[in-house]
């Protein structure tokens, strides 16, 4: 078969500039915008919800974008706990609206289907509600090819069991590929859902780093008069267990670790800055510094000035096994070492120690502080760190690279040479 256009429809929850951080939805951005330079004719379907981001209003967007409102009806909140209990979404607000938003979205997606002749159906989750839309869309066209797109686990964030297990195990079959986001990810689903009609189903297609936005940044190592560690990223400034990026483990190890020496540690990316905060940092002595989240650019630039780059993630769940921050990537190519705290069992430590572009280290204080000091010392000798024989081409992880084994998922699928 000959590539005349693919027709693609794409459905997720978050797309710009219906959305409040652009991590939500630039995995789809992304591809989207990807496979419509492909020649593909790309729609995608999403929530409308209240407010528009203006800073994400201006991002080009090279494909078709529909919205569906989530209304409200009668009775709504006695069906929340039912829609939790059978899909195992987060949260029973959430499980339900996120289900409900499905129900609403599917007169526009056989709308779509219908008008724009859809040969490939992505459906991203989460909202795993969403893959609710497999069963009707097969009933409604037998001819559409299905891919599931996982950007989280399921079922296998905490390994549970019941009603939501039967019917991810039931979705996975009715589908025609799976999309997962790490290997140890595409490991488990194998392991989780054995049947014979799935064992070909699964592959790996990473986040990966923007390659056009580091054109412009240069990444070659300058020392610094301090040692510099960096937080980049999205981070909840909340010392809770469901906080999956906790700072304060290493804040209170590095109190301790930075009275005497020359060093700075820099969060960027909080929403806003508290007097908690600026207690922090006054406690530290200017040492601890806190910066409001900045432009994708920016943040590449901050991002080269540091020596350590850290990542945490560390959701003391079966998750932990799949946790990779979509940073990490940009860390990996920015040539700095790179610093993850996290679970010992996780995809965090096992992506860093192989590629061998850093250090890794459980996310309590005592283990902290001895990656602190030992850092510190290699450093404090040349007054600068940097990663041993860093000569790879770490295109493999960009975002192109990743997006054209999607292209090519899809090639396959429509069995296109």
């Amino acid at each position: 078969m000959a590539n005349e256009g693919i027709n693609i429809l794409i459905i997720v929850d978050h797309m710009l500039p219906y959305t409040r951080a652009f991590g939500s939805c630039q995995r789809i951005y992304y591809l989207a915008n990807y496979l419509s330079s492909k020649g593909c004719n790309v729609s995608v379907i999403s929530e409308k919800r209240e407010k528009i981001n203006r800073n994400l209003s201006n991002l080009e967007c090279r494909f078709k974008k529909y919205w569906v409102e989530n209304k409200t009806f009668f009775l709504q909140k006695y069906f929340q706990k039912l829609s939790h209990i059978i899909f195992n979404d987060v949260g029973e607000k959430i499980a339900f609206e996120n289900y409900k938003w499905s129900l609403e979205c599917r007169k526009k997606i056989f709308e779509v289907i219908s008008e724009q002749k859809i040969d490939i159906l992505i459906i991203s989750g989460p909202p795993f509600s969403a893959f609710s839309l497999v069963k009707a869309v097969r009933k409604k066209d037998k001819n559409v090819k299905i891919i599931l797109d996982y950007r989280d686990p399921w079922n296998l964030w905490e390994n549970t069991w019941g009603m939501s297990r039967k019917l991810e195990s039931r979705y996975i079959s009715d589908c025609d590929r799976v999309v997962c986001f790490c290997d140890e990810f595409k490991t488990d689903m194998e392991k989780f859902f054995p049947q014979k009609e799935n064992s070909a189903k699964y592959d790996v297609v990473y986040n990966g780093y923007q390659e056009n936005l580091w054109k412009n940044v240069e990444s070659k190592y300058h020392a610094n008069s301090k040692m510099i560690f960096e937080f980049i990223g999205s981070l909840e400034f909340r010392d809770n267990s469901m906080n999956f990026r906790n700072p304060f483990r290493l804040i209170d190890a590095f109190l301790d670790f930075s009275l005497d020496k020359d060093v700075e540690l820099i969060f960027i990316g909080l929403t806003k800055l508290t007097a908690e905060m600026k207690e922090i940092s006054r406690k530290s002595g200017g040492k601890i510094k806190f910066f409001k989240a900045v432009s994708a650019q920016k943040s590449l630039e901050r991002m080269v000035e540091g020596d350590i780059l850290i990542t945490i993630n560390y959701l003391n769940s079966w998750a932990d096994r799949y946790a990779l921050s979509g940073k990490l990537f940009d860390y990996l190519r920015s040539g700095r070492v790179i610093w993850g705290i996290g679970a010992k069992r996780g995809a965090l430590r096992r992506f860093i120690l192989e590629n061998k572009v850093g250090v890794f280290c459980e996310n309590n204080e005592e283990d902290i502080k001895k990656l602190l000091n030992c850092l510190y010392d290699k450093w404090s000798k040349e007054k600068h760190i940097e990663r041993k024989n860093d000569n790879r081409d770490w295109s493999i992880y960009s975002r192109e690279y990743q997006n054209e084994k999607y292209y090519q998922i899809i090639k396959n699928l429509m069995d296109i040479r």
